[in-house]
């Protein structure tokens, strides 16, 4: 969730500006993403170094000052919009199999975290039948929680050492806990929650069984959760996006996402792609070129952006050798639950981004 901030000491054109914010929030249904803190005192006015008030601030960046500037309603809407549609990243869930791949997605989680003063939940979820562990092992009730509370407590114990904090300033809330179910159910249960931002996790674990097991549960979480899901692939070594794939087939969901994509882009200052790939004279990953281009010019017209046709034998070699020859830091792909085995999503494409990517999947829900 972001923060945003009304700076001011409560004369008239504060009060004006306060209504037209609340009207705008009350009137978004995106508003939960956002909330509203009045800074009245003095002495935390100052520490803005601002140079007129009212003014606008989103956790802790002006995005206004008065300075006898009239700021509209379709205005304020463009100022704060990006920040109710960007992939918020604040509120994290990492599920951990205490392997060295769902390691890394820790880490990958806690740089996002900094990043956005945003907290961590660790998860671990087994299934005695079914511990990955220890497949051969005796399930005690009890002791087998216990166990695996031990693992957790190890796995964030090495985990800040791998990510020391250097200032109280900079620290990440983590929250660990422990649960016996099923992996996959239990982390899309937890993804309804509105507290969630996104789930990061990796896409394969160690060993044979244990990474059919975690690679299967990383395709169907990232098809069937209910926010955001980013996928960190095994040795990925986390820099800033700057080029930014997106890849959709339906034209009803390109609208709606392509703009959340172009927030978020902005938010990171990176250049954002699109693509259309053919194959064999099928079309699954058309997007409308002028839809794309009327979104950007209209809200992002200093967005560095680029729409290319790509022939290709399948759409997977096509993706593969765009994110290529264009340095690539980011894949994201749009699905919608009412079409879980649609032309886009389908269960083989997903499974082949899934293991054979070297760069982050985010995966975006369009009816979540």
């Amino acid at each position: 969730m972001n923060l945003i901030q009304l700076i001011g000491v409560g004369d008239n054109n504060y009060n004006d500006l306060r209504k037209a914010l609340s009207d705008l929030l009350s009137n978004h249904s995106s508003s939960r993403k956002l909330k509203l803190e009045e800074i009245n005192d003095i002495d935390t006015i100052m520490e803005f170094n601002l140079s007129s008030i009212p003014a606008l601030a989103i956790n802790g960046k002006i995005l206004f000052e008065q300075n006898g500037h009239h700021l509209s309603k379709e205005k304020l809407a463009d100022l704060i919009g990006p920040y109710m549609r960007q992939v918020h990243v604040q509120n994290i869930l990492v599920p951990t199999d205490f392997s060295a791949v769902s390691a890394n997605a820790y880490d990958f989680a806690h740089k996002l975290a900094l990043g956005n003063q945003g907290k961590i939940k660790v998860i671990h979820i087994s299934h005695p039948s079914f511990d990955t562990m220890n497949p051969m092992g005796t399930y005690v009730p009890g002791s087998f929680e216990d166990i695996k509370r031990k693992q957790l407590h190890e796995f964030l114990s090495a985990a800040r050492h791998r990510n020391p904090i250097k200032s109280s300033s900079k620290l990440v809330p983590v929250e660990a806990e422990v649960a016996i179910g099923f992996a996959t159910e239990e982390i899309i249960r937890m993804s309804k929650d509105a507290e969630v931002d996104m789930i990061v996790m990796g896409t394969t674990g160690e060993g044979g069984f244990l990474n059919k097991l975690v690679g299967s549960v990383s395709s169907r979480v990232a098809q069937q959760a209910w926010c955001p899901v980013m996928l960190i692939p095994k040795n990925y070594q986390p820099k800033p996006f700057k080029n930014i794939l997106y890849a959709s087939n339906n034209q009803a969901m390109d609208e709606v996402m392509i703009r959340e994509m172009v927030d978020f882009a902005v938010f990171h200052q990176a250049n954002i792609h699109l693509i259309h790939v053919k194959e064999n004279n099928k079309t699954p990953f058309k997007v409308a070129r002028s839809i794309f281009e009327e979104i950007v010019l209209s809200s992002a017209p200093n967005l560095s952006y680029s729409y290319t046709v790509v022939e290709s034998k399948t759409v997977f070699q096509g993706i593969q050798t765009y994110i290529k020859q264009h340095d690539i830091d980011l894949l994201s792909m749009v699905t919608s639950h009412r079409s879980f085995v649609g032309e886009l999503f389908h269960k083989s494409l997903t499974k082949q981004m899934v293991f054979d990517l070297d760069i982050p999947l985010l995966v975006l829900h369009f009816d979540y």
